[in-house]
């Protein structure tokens, strides 16, 4: 017995695969675009952002539509619709994969070719465009060997200034010598090896005749040439609209309105443009320069008569500023000045005033300063030497040399002087002791006992 369905859940019936189809180019260039511009290589690798990048949508229970690597609602509703989900033929999907692949390792050759572009041609193209001249110049100079020149032209065309883009960056393109030397050439030779860099810009050459035949029809459309003239009524030119925003339809969107036989004819395109052949014809035409249908403007009224304004008259210069010599003011001015000159003057007539510039001419007091401060120093130092405490009892004079006594001169002999020898030197002996014990101990041991 099958499981009831809840009623309150909205099924939608499941909606068979359209059958894959390729992309034209302007559709493969804007999904490499749209792959390159998603990618942040800090988050995940080339191949797991393609793999995110190219997830189909699958029909999960009761209708609901999930979508590998998106874990959030709002990812997968900014995933339906986008290039991710148009790019379904597997041989898109690996042209898109590789353009990821190769514009990534060669990012560093790709920014100076890119950057010298815009620098050249900077009032002509818009930066915004980068992601897509940089696919295209990838596709140029590195991978046009495997493409074709005729792939490689549809995809210049393809590029969203069409042949506004396609003038300057063919210009920049075959201008080799320029590459070799210029500035483009100096970086490319600081990261890649010369042999390298020169071997790429030969690829570059072969294609130089069919190069020079595409930007020569490229500035054929710029200026005017070639351009379809529609000979029909209003009715017809608003078919013709029509049919110019249907084909600029199917080109954006992939492709998925065209229709195509068993033989690969792409039926609705060729009774378009049978229908457009009718109604239109092909001729080459020069711009001419008309002058504009502009309509005479309204006269303007008269602007009124004004009356003239009086002129401003200033009262005439005061008497008092237009004598000559000095005002009262300045004579006073000088009179006190002379004033003070003489008061000056007199002050300083006293010779003794006088300042004299040599030193030993003015007086001086240094001898009485040096004998005071003598003086003074000889006081301290008296006072300090009668608070000194003496350390040992003083020499008698009768031990001085030359002492003669009340009594007369004291008559000695060999034993006196020998004793009186040995005394002095135990008393040395001791005091010797004495100062060693004092300076081992910090203090003296007689002071204690």
């Amino acid at each position: 017995m099958p499981v009831p369905v809840p009623t309150d859940i909205m099924v939608r019936p499941r909606v068979p695969e359209a059958p894959l189809r390729l992309l034209p180019p302007r559709g493969l260039l804007n999904a490499s675009a749209a792959l390159l511009r998603s990618f942040n290589g800090d988050k995940m690798t080339l191949d797991a952002h393609a793999d995110q990048f190219f997830a189909s949508a699958e029909e999960g229970a009761f209708g609901l539509e999930l979508k590998r690597y998106d874990y959030l609602k709002s990812h997968r509703l900014a995933g339906r619709g986008g290039w991710g989900q148009k790019v379904r033929h597997p041989h898109d999907q690996l042209f898109c994969r590789q353009v990821l692949y190769g514009t990534v390792r060669y990012e560093k050759f790709l920014d100076a070719f890119v950057d010298g572009l815009f620098e050249v041609h900077k009032g002509k193209l818009h930066r915004k465009e980068k992601y897509e001249t940089r696919i295209v110049s990838y596709l140029a100079l590195l991978r046009a060997d495997e493409l074709g020149f005729g792939a490689l032209a549809s995809l210049i065309n393809a590029h969203p200034s069409s042949v506004n883009f396609g003038v300057p960056f063919l210009e920049f393109l075959f201008d080799t010598s320029e590459l070799r030397t210029g500035e483009v050439g100096k970086k490319w030779k600081q990261t890649y090896d010369a042999a390298w860099v020169e071997n790429v810009l030969g690829g570059v050459d072969l294609y130089r005749d069919d190069g020079e035949l595409l930007l020569k029809k490229f500035k054929q459309q710029v200026e005017g040439f070639g351009g379809e003239v529609s000979s029909s009524d209003d009715s017809g030119d608003d078919d013709g609209a029509r049919q110019r925003s249907a084909s600029r339809h199917d080109d954006e969107m992939g492709d998925d309105s065209r229709v195509r036989d068993d033989g690969g004819r792409n039926l609705a395109k060729e009774s378009r443009q049978t229908k457009k052949e009718k109604s239109t014809k092909k001729i080459l035409t020069a711009t001419v320069p008309e002058p504009f249908a502009l309509r005479p403007s309204r006269p303007r009224p008269a602007l009124p008569d004004e009356p003239p304004v009086a002129k401003f008259k200033a009262n005439p210069v005061p008497v008092g500023t237009n004598r000559r010599g000095p005002t009262v003011d300045e004579i006073a001015v000088e009179r006190q000045k002379q004033k003070n000159k003489e008061t000056v003057t007199e002050k300083y007539a006293d010779p003794s005033l006088v300042f004299k510039l040599i030193a030993s001419e003015r007086p001086s007091n240094l001898d009485r300063v040096i004998a005071q401060v003598d003086k003074e120093r000889m006081e301290a130092l008296e006072k300090v030497k009668a608070e000194l405490v003496p350390i040992g009892k003083p020499v008698p004079n009768s031990n001085q040399p030359g002492f003669v006594s009340k009594n007369g001169p004291v008559k000695t002999n060999a034993a006196f002087i020998l004793r009186a020898d040995s005394v002095l030197q135990k008393h040395r002996e001791k005091e010797v002791a004495a100062i060693e014990n004092f300076e081992s101990g910090l203090r003296d041991r007689y002071s204690l006992g």
